[in-house]
């Protein structure tokens, strides 16, 4: 994501930040009262990189989730929602494979071909985050309790981990040997994900209710790796007392 893409993006969320507490004031008049419960869903993750070249094909994740919400009735028809959520989550599962020329050094420090290899890679990225997510809510028909909702997300990852297993064969596909690496990406990883979340809702009774929302985040999720952008779609059911 260049600078311009992410000057752009920052500046949608304080916009979106700015209008979710200018409505805020504007509806003081109407005091709906705060609503307390507990949310748990799943996503379904997708890690996208856009660089064409790089051969690498990156299967979706997923991810449990479980915490707390709350939610503000602004008026008769918006409210304002949040909740502060724990996920483990799959960012990917990640593969390729290819045909590589292997080089060594002999006795006398030359470099000596050793001949073609094919392999095949997969690997996994996996980390923790906490959730944070303000949306708006609004309510298209006052006597149906579905509702459509917009708003920011912000996400703080930690305990970010890849796994990597790769096979060696000939290039007649002859397998010779495998081998597995584990590392730890918390100091490439960004420390907070930021973006734009739209979904939609349905209370199936006053206190119970589901909700889907798809969420985009503008950040990079390496901080090194330009291009490389996280997005995914969230199930969820909520309990309000």
């Amino acid at each position: 994501m260049d600078v311009s893409i992410g000057c752009r993006a920052r500046r949608v969320v304080v916009g979106m930040v700015l209008g979710l507490f200018g409505i805020t004031a504007g509806a003081q008049a109407f005091d709906g009262g705060f609503q307390f419960g507990a949310r748990a869903g799943a996503s379904l993750n997708q890690y996208y990189v856009n660089i064409s070249w790089l051969g690498t094909k990156f299967d979706p994740g997923y991810s449990p989730e479980i915490g707390l919400a709350a939610k503000y009735q602004l008026t008769d028809r918006f409210s304002l929602s949040s909740e502060l959520s724990f996920c483990h989550r799959l960012v990917t599962n990640y593969r390729w494979s290819g045909v590589t020329a292997t080089y060594d050094d002999d006795e006398n420090g030359e470099i000596v071909y050793l001949g073609d290899y094919y392999y095949e890679d997969k690997g996994t990225v996996r980390e923790m985050a906490v959730l944070f997510p303000i949306m708006l809510q609004f309510t298209p028909v006052k006597s149906v309790p579905f509702n459509v909702s917009a708003g920011i997300s912000f996400g703080f990852p930690f305990n970010t981990e890849s796994k990597l297993s790769s096979k060696i064969y000939t290039v007649e596909r002859e397998f010779l040997e495998e081998r597995a690496f584990a590392y730890k990406k918390e100091k490439n990883r960004s420390p907070v994900d930021y973006g734009a979340t739209a979904g939609a809702g349905y209370m199936i009774t006053p206190n119970l209710g589901v909700d889907t929302r798809f969420v985009f985040n503008m950040n990079n999720f390496f901080k090194a790796a330009p291009n490389t952008w996280f997005m995914y779609l969230t199930l969820g059911v909520s309990y309000f007392l």
